[in-house]
């Protein structure tokens, strides 16, 4: 229970940050979801390939940008050894990311 609440809060932050990232004056549409999906992806293929936080934090446009706590949450999740169970949790991360952004801010 205790996990499943961290979780929770975790996505929560994030959130707030992909708003801040692509809060703008006009509504969000599927296509910046599917763009955030996509990098949401990638930082999570990025961890479960054994890369670092600060690498994904070093590459541009991460550095202090609302991404920290996408890639922050990546980490929180399982690492998998086998290219199953790692695609499967890149597919997962990508879709609890999106959903964030759909459920939100697009229209």
């Amino acid at each position: 229970m205790k996990k499943i609440l961290v979780i929770i809060s975790t996505f929560t932050a994030i959130a707030v940050g992909i708003f801040f990232f692509l809060a703008e004056p006009h509504k969000i549409d599927s296509a910046d979801c599917a763009e955030v999906g996509e990098i949401a992806a990638e930082i999570m293929s990025i961890r479960q390939n054994g890369g670092t936080i600060s690498g994904i934090l070093n590459l541009p446009g991460f550095e202090g940008s609302p991404w920290r706590e996408v890639v922050f949450t990546a980490f929180k999740m399982p690492l998998y050894s086998t290219e199953q169970h790692q695609t499967e949790e890149v597919a997962r991360f990508r879709a609890a990311i999106e959903m964030i952004c759909y459920e939100n801010w697009s229209r």
